[in-house]
């Protein structure tokens, strides 16, 4: 086999056969690695159809559709999707976040060491305000209790 029937066969997979296009790289970069690594040789002039690879339009809700969805959470999953979309934030950034990350100033939430191990700032809604505050309050309170009850207490290391 050379080049054309290389060729031949490649665009055979893309149009008649109709595989994806992660299929036919995959035929391509098996038969170089038999040409390079088993035969030892080389071939040049390729020139083939390639498969196409499918559009993927991201499926996005209406703003309408996302406050119905929110409405009906309970906190503090209510909480926690609205700060991941009128923030921007991954699941685990929400997860992880504390109180000194959020800058009520300023309108701005800290994330500590998210994706790939970076630092950023993103917005924070000003109709997060209210909600943050009384999740903070109603944390407050718990924490107190669990102080009064000999609970709550940790070591920090030297």
């Amino acid at each position: 086999m050379g080049a054309a029937e290389i060729n031949h066969f490649l665009t055979h997979l893309a149009v008649n056969r109709g595989v994806s296009a992660a299929t036919q790289n995959q035929a391509l970069c098996a038969l170089v690695f038999m040409y390079k690594h088993i035969f030892e040789q080389q071939f040049d002039g390729l020139i083939f159809s390639y498969a196409k690879r499918p559009k993927n339009i991201p499926t996005v809700l209406s703003p309408n559709e996302v406050t119905a969805i929110i409405s009906h959470l309970k906190m503090p999953y209510r909480l926690i999707v609205s700060i991941l979309y009128g923030s921007g934030l991954r699941l685990n950034e929400v997860l992880r976040l504390r109180v000194k990350d959020i800058d009520f100033s300023n309108q701005t939430i800290f994330i500590f060491r998210g994706k790939g191990q970076k630092d950023r700032l993103t917005i924070l809604p000003k109709e997060l305000n209210e909600i943050i505050t009384n999740q903070i309050s109603h944390v407050e309170a718990i924490h107190k209790q669990d102080l009064l009850d000999g609970f709550g207490l940790t070591s920090v290391p030297a």
